[in-house]
């Protein structure tokens, strides 16, 4: 009767287990957001996505500003921080594939 019960608590541990794990699991999954076009900028790349826009802003050789946003123009808010703003101009030139679903994507730096 011991080992009865004990293999219906390992089956029940095991189920519950599996049912938590699944259900967060399949949570974490966002829906695709696929990228329809592409646009260089002066400072950078504006990417076009189904949902909103992404910009890359090469501020120096070692710093890229990424921002994510619904709308093509990014709305300023006013900074409660001190926060660089204005960067030296640096070389940059991206390389952005022709089709972006079946190259990978590269920006390079000169």
């Amino acid at each position: 009767m011991g080992k009865q019960r004990l293999l219906v608590h390992t089956c029940f541990l095991i189920f519950a287990l599996g049912f938590t794990l699944v259900a967060r699991t399949q949570a974490q999954w966002l829906p695709l957001n696929p990228v329809k076009s592409s646009e260089r900028l002066p400072d950078g790349v504006l990417v076009s996505l189904d949902n909103g826009y992404l910009r890359f802003q090469v501020c120096s050789d070692s710093i890229v500003h990424v921002i994510y946003s619904l709308e093509r123009e990014v709305p300023t808010h006013p900074d409660f921080l001190v926060i660089k703003k204005d960067w030296a101009k640096t070389d940059f030139s991206p390389t952005i594939p022709k089709s972006l679903s079946s190259a990978p994507h590269k920006c390079a730096s000169k």
